[in-house]
């Protein structure tokens, strides 16, 4: 069995006794003093019929920045009288240039300050929570402290219950491991022990996680036991048509940091990963991108034809690292 997160995307595999690799293939941001009752009336209770359309979105936000920008722009239209300047005051920081070098990325959030920036948006309970953590997964240092802050985020998300909004099966996009689960509880011999299925997987999970993850998938109709006792994916097609786009990129980012784990645990013979800079044109861009889908569509083609040894991820990415180089709107010099 093969799963594509190009959207739509169709995928055909083959029952058990055919044969299959399984490819996991992704294609591819305290309160302080009032000085001035007009400017710094900024709250977002300030005018109950006019609130700020982005505190909205917070919880479809990956970028807490992104995320303040656009509150602040929105207030501009909604308070002219609107300022970082009045912001930075109310929320008690000595600079008051402060939050437009945060919002620039030239400085960071420690925790008072981003109780404070709560408090003057007016976050409480969970969405504190969420912006807290947001907060904390995009200043993280190290991949592990990034998993485990973007493990808070999903809990968060689905407390609010972000994934029943949609189809039924986007529960399916939600954990990683359920992907996999898919594939090894088909592939494998794992005998009905939960505890063997989850060492199966890297990193390994645990058999009551891995029993949860078997349950869903039966739930969404996803997999289902045969006469024999045995396991078959229940439908080929797995779509992620029509899935919110947060809850994808959420699940990519975790692949991707999945990805970053076995270059520091396994070895180069059990995994290859390979880069390149380089200068290239928007044209370029778009023709790379094309083979890279015709690479994509090879794979899923072989995993119909190979005997499955194990489950893979691929991952693929093309992002640029400066800004344009040329004005698009200029005349080419001759």
């Amino acid at each position: 069995m093969a799963v594509s997160l190009k959207r739509p995307h169709r995928v055909h595999s083959r029952q058990p006794g055919g044969g299959a690799v399984a490819f996991l293939i992704i294609a591819t941001v305290p309160p302080g003093q009032r000085s001035c009752a007009k400017e710094t009336d900024i709250s977002p209770a300030a005018k109950k019929t006019e609130r700020n359309k982005a505190l909205d979105t917070l919880f479809e936000r990956d970028d807490f920045r992104g995320f303040l920008r656009d509150y602040f722009e929105e207030e501009r239209r909604l308070r002219p009288r609107f300022s970082l300047r009045a912001f930075s005051a109310k929320a008690g920081f000595q600079s008051m240039g402060f939050m437009s070098l945060v919002v620039s990325g030239a400085r960071n959030l420690g925790e008072e300050s981003i109780a404070s920036i709560c408090h003057v948006l007016g976050l409480v309970d969970a969405p504190a929570n969420f912006f807290t953590a947001l907060v904390r997964y995009n200043q993280a240092r190290t991949a592990d402290e990034r998993l485990r802050h973007l493990e808070v985020l999903k809990e968060l998300r689905k407390a609010r219950a972000f994934a029943r909004a949609g189809a039924h099966q986007f529960p399916y996009w939600e954990e990683w491991h359920h992907v996999a689960i898919r594939e090894l509880v088909v592939h494998s011999n794992w005998g009905g022990d939960y505890s063997r299925l989850g060492r199966l997987l890297r990193p390994r999970i645990g058999a009551e996680k891995a029993r949860k993850s078997v349950e869903r998938l039966c739930e969404l109709g996803l997999v289902r036991r045969d006469e024999k006792g045995g396991w078959q994916q229940s439908d080929p097609v797995v779509s992620a048509e029509g899935a919110p786009p947060v809850l994808l990129r959420e699940f990519k980012k975790e692949m991707v940091l999945r990805g970053l784990e076995a270059m520091d645990i396994l070895p180069p013979g059990k995994r290859h990963f390979s880069t390149v800079t380089l200068a290239m044109s928007h044209e370029s861009l778009r023709r790379f991108a094309r083979r890279i889908d015709e690479l994509r569509a090879d794979m899923l083609r072989a995993a119909t034809d190979e005997t499955p040894e194990a489950i893979f991820q691929a991952n693929f990415q093309i992002f640029p690292l400066s800004e344009n180089l040329v004005d698009e709107h200029r005349e080419p010099e001759c």
